[in-house]
């Protein structure tokens, strides 16, 4: 009989998160990180929307049905239209053997992106020892835009194309005074909440990168990728040099049509930010 796998030891040291607001680069930056190697990326697992402090059937469930799946070859997204499709990212040579695919594991780092995850950070260093965390911010002016413009946070948003509720109908990571008025927020004022709850709300650990959106075509990519102890690919640097040769999208200033009290508490937190 053989022995049950150490899950927490497995994914030790060898877990990258990549966290933010929505509509801030989260996509992007999982691009240039999951193209790096030796790593394997996975594209907002939902499956942690749920994470529990601690939870051994979790560490399972990502080792073997999300990280194993991904170095077998038998979890790749082939469609070319998404963000998570596979030929954004390094592809290696799957290994089909079970013996294999664990020593494929044990030499390389699995990078998951999730947004808004911030304030559960804590939790996911408990599940993964030795998580490091990438959180990048952007102008929240912009990202309320951003969101408005793909419809997020209407009612029918909420209902439909929503994954990470508490309540029935809010995200659950808004804070008290939001959660009493969120139903009667308009959907600018209810991206604005998202974006103040969601950066207001990071859990700091150790081994944490910060990253400005607006920075993020001056960064040190050889720097980057030595903090995550990867190397930098041909198509890392193509990712890259995509973000520097993006022309900024000019975004609506939709101040006015944020109600209060999260117009006054959004501008304390874009002051915090130094962005007002």
């Amino acid at each position: 009989m053989g022995t049950s796998l150490d899950y927490g030891k497995l994914l030790t040291d060898r877990v990258i998160l990549i966290t933010g607001p929505g509509r801030s680069g989260t996509t992007i930056l999982g691009k240039i990180i999951g193209s790096m190697e030796p790593v394997y990326y996975l594209f907002e697992p939902s499956i942690l929307k749920f994470i529990r402090r601690g939870l051994d059937g979790l560490r399972a469930t990502i080792f073997e049905d999300y990280w194993m799946l991904q170095v077998q070859g038998r979890n790749l997204n082939v469609n070319m239209n998404e963000d998570s499709y596979i030929g954004n990212y390094n592809t290696f040579k799957f290994e089909t053997k079970r013996v294999e695919a664990l020593k494929e594991c044990s030499r390389s780092k699995l990078a998951i992106k999730l947004t808004e995850f911030q304030t559960r950070i804590p939790d996911a260093q408990e599940v993964f020892p030795g998580l490091k965390v990438v959180h990048i911010y952007r102008n929240g002016l912009d990202v309320i835009d951003s969101m408005t413009r793909r419809g997020w946070y209407t009612d029918e948003y909420m209902k439909i194309g929503f994954l990470d509720h508490t309540f029935y109908d809010m995200p659950a990571f808004l804070d008290l005074q939001s959660i009493e008025k969120w139903r009667e927020y308009n959907q600018v004022t209810r991206c604005a909440c998202v974006w103040r709850c969601s950066v207001d709300g990071l859990q700091e650990i150790n081994n944490m990168l910060h990253i400005r959106y607006e920075d993020l075509p001056n960064i040190e990519l050889d720097g980057l990728a030595r903090w995550l102890n990867l190397g930098v690919t041909d198509l890392t640097r193509k990712h890259f040099k995509s973000v520097q040769n993006r022309e900024p999208t000019q975004h609506k200033n939709m101040i006015d049509d944020i109600q209060e009290p999260e117009r006054n508490l959004f501008l304390s937190s874009m002051r915090r930010l130094k962005y007002a």
